[in-house]
């Protein structure tokens, strides 16, 4: 009963484990490489204490898409007059309509206009490749080369919405959220643990058996 007990115990432990995560600190150089719309979370920790939570856009439908709460985080080391966000691309050749998250630079854009309706205002980009770029207001930034560097970055501060620029010096460090058990490693963990609980019910229910034969 004791061994069926601590397996029990063993097993609840690794499948809590496998949820959660911890945060390594990026280097300089990892944080001009990997800031860029990233596939990974983070955590920005500001000189005054503050923490701003990076989470990467879900993968979902157009139609979800058109309604979550998107994020946004770029890092910007040279001046540059930049469309940074995240909306939907519509193709003038196909007629389609694709989600849309990244970068597009000043010179590729030929026109804009912006619509105001009862969800918000929505401002479109036609591009020099005939496509044609919509943004919701709050799911983008227009960036310009007085803005200099710094952070652009839309993602959540205790919990509460945060939108807009860090300067580079009011970052204490940016750490890389990994999980402490990546979900292949914890499958096969748990495979292995299922095994050896296995076997062990398997010796307990013999001892019971034997431990029957022998009271008759």
């Amino acid at each position: 009963m004791c061994k069926k007990f601590i397996s029990i115990i063993l097993v609840l432990s690794l499948l809590n484990l496998i949820g959660c995560y911890s945060y390594s600190s990026l280097s300089q150089e990892e944080l001009i490489v990997k800031l860029s719309f990233p596939d990974e979370p983070y955590r920005i920790v500001l000189n005054d204490g503050r923490e701003i939570i990076y989470k990467p856009n879900e993968k979902v439908s157009l139609n979800e898409w058109k309604r979550i709460y998107k994020t946004i985080l770029l890092r910007v080391d040279k001046p540059s007059d930049l469309i940074v966000g995240a909306g939907v691309i519509f193709d003038k050749k196909s007629k389609e309509q694709t989600i849309y998250w990244g970068v597009i630079k000043s010179e590729m854009i030929d026109s804009t206009k912006s619509n105001i309706t009862d969800d918000g205002t929505y401002d479109l980009y036609w591009l020099n490749d005939g496509t044609r770029v919509t943004f919701k207001s709050s799911d983008y930034f227009n960036i310009t080369t007085e803005d200099g560097t710094g952070y652009w970055v839309k993602g959540k501060n205790n919990y509460k919405d945060f939108r807009g620029k860090i300067e580079l010096v009011d970052v204490k460090e940016i750490q890389q959220q990994t999980p402490l058990i990546s979900s292949t490693g914890g499958t096969v963990i748990l495979m292995i643990v299922g095994i050896g609980l296995a076997v062990l019910m398997g010796l307990a229910f013999s001892g019971y058996g034997a431990l029957g034969r022998a009271s008759n």
